[in-house]
């Protein structure tokens, strides 16, 4: 049986880099990919939003998508999360 993850503590790197990257265009949903080391999270990919109401939805472009993976696994990362704000709702889970 597997664990429950109770608990995800996200350093404060990466939590910088997404406040940094939601305030580029805060009006629009920003996107992205969160890549772990050793089972921590590790790396913020940013990733352009391509979505046709940016504002309302997240639509990851695939070209960096890709680029993005293939970065993860010349460096040995894993896909941790995909992060996407919400900038006209409430800050909840």
């Amino acid at each position: 049986m597997t664990d429950k993850i109770k608990e995800i503590a996200i350093p404060r790197k990466i939590v910088q880099s997404l406040l940094h990257h939601a305030q580029q265009t805060p009006e629009q949903e920003v996107c992205g990919l969160i890549s772990s080391l050793n089972n921590t999270p590790y790396h913020c990919y940013p990733i352009e939003n391509t979505a046709t109401q940016p504002e309302r939805f997240f639509n990851l472009d695939p070209q960096q998508q890709i680029q993005a993976m293939a970065s993860m696994r010349e460096k040995d990362e894993q896909l941790f999360a995909i992060y996407h704000s919400h900038p006209s709702a409430p800050a909840v889970p």
